[in-house]
């Protein structure tokens, strides 16, 4: 299984569920063997290769996930074949896709959030224009909602 995260621009929501994602899948053998790549895209190309934002990096060490080895990129048609879940961050990211997606991959395509089973949230906020609490919150959100997610595929892969 190969699990893509979608923001817009790539380089605060996404690349973060990634840096989680991934960690996870370290301290999970289960998971490990089932999901094979995770990776991360933008609906926009603002910031094709380019480090993830500086608040984010920050706050993503100073709590256990390092993601400097990401790099921005847009999300491309090949995405709909190559991944098996696709996760937006926000409505307008999921309409987003959804635009380019073809008919026969749209059932890859989800938003991150209707996965969680106890947020009463549909969106993960962009934390772009906010204060370092707000990277902290949608940090925490993304990271038990990844709990969800792996949950989720580990279920669907069972069946």
């Amino acid at each position: 299984m190969k699990v893509l995260f979608v923001c817009l621009g790539n380089i605060c929501r996404s690349p973060i569920a990634q840096g989680i994602f991934e960690a996870s899948l370290k301290s999970n053998p289960d998971a490990d063997s089932i999901i094979s790549f995770v990776d991360s895209a933008g609906t926009a190309n603002y910031h094709i290769g380019k480090l993830p934002d500086e608040r984010m990096r920050k706050t993503a060490i100073e709590h256990g996930f390092n993601i400097d080895h990401l790099r921005g990129r847009q999300v491309s048609e090949k995405d709909f074949e190559d991944f098996d879940y696709i996760l937006a961050m926000d409505k307008r990211n999921y309409e987003n896709l959804m635009k380019v997606c073809p008919e026969s991959q749209r059932s890859k395509v989800s938003l991150f959030l209707s996965h969680h089973e106890t947020s009463n949230l549909t969106e993960v906020p962009d934390p772009f224009h906010g204060d370092e609490q707000d990277f902290i919150d949608v940090l925490n959100l993304i990271k038990h909602g990844s709990s969800s997610v792996l949950n989720k595929i580990l279920n669907d892969a069972a069946l």
